[in-house]
C-alpha cells in the first residue's frame, strides 16, 4: 500500500511539474478597427535571426470565407525573419466560439511578405523580434479572442 501511494505521489508531482510546459501566454500586440492581434509568447522559438510562433487574429464580428463556416478567431503558424524584416505563414486554423474544435484549417505555401513599416504586420514583427515578453497575457486563445471581441465592441 505504501509503495502504491509513493507511485501515485511521484506521478502527481510529475504531472504538476509538466504542466508549465503546456502553459500558453497569449498577449496583445496591436489592433485595428475590426480585429485584435496577438502572439503566444510560449511558442516563440529562436533560430539565429528567425523567430517562429503562433499568432492570433481575433475579429470584432464572426467571419466567413465564400459562404463557409463562420469563425471568430484565427491562429496562424508564422515565421519572422528579423534580419530581412519579413514574415511568412505556414498554416491558418479558424475557430468559432460555438464549436469545440476548429472549423477550418488551411496550409499555406509559406511565401515571404514584407510588412509595411507602421502596419499591424510590422508591429507583430517588431514585438516578436525584440524578444520582449509581456506579463499581461491570457492562458488560452479563446480567452484572448473573447476579451478582444468585448474590447472592440465596447472600446471605453
Amino acid at each position: 500500500m505504501t509503495c502504491r501511494l509513493s507511485v501515485l505521489a511521484i506521478s502527481a508531482v510529475a504531472l504538476l511539474g509538466a504542466h508549465p510546459a503546456f502553459a500558453q501566454q497569449w498577449t496583445y500586440v496591436s489592433a485595428g478597427d475590426n480585429a485584435v492581434f496577438g502572439v503566444d509568447q510560449s511558442t516563440i522559438r529562436r533560430d539565429g535571426a528567425s523567430r517562429t510562433g503562433w499568432t492570433i487574429m481575433a475579429y470584432k464580428a464572426p467571419q466567413s470565407f465564400d459562404g463557409g463556416p463562420k469563425y471568430d478567431f484565427s491562429l496562424t503558424r508564422t515565421e519572422f525573419d528579423c534580419q530581412s524584416e519579413r514574415e511568412r505563414s505556414f498554416t491558418v486554423t479558424d475557430y468559432s466560439f460555438s464549436a469545440s474544435e476548429s472549423v477550418e484549417s488551411t496550409s499555406l505555401p509559406g511565401s515571404w511578405s514584407y510588412p509595411v513599416p507602421g502596419s499591424i504586420g510590422w508591429r507583430m514583427l517588431e514585438f516578436v523580434c525584440s524578444d520582449a515578453r509581456s506579463e499581461d497575457f491570457f492562458d488560452t486563445p479563446r480567452a484572448f479572442a473573447e476579451a478582444a471581441r468585448k474590447a472592440l465592441l465596447d472600446p471605453k
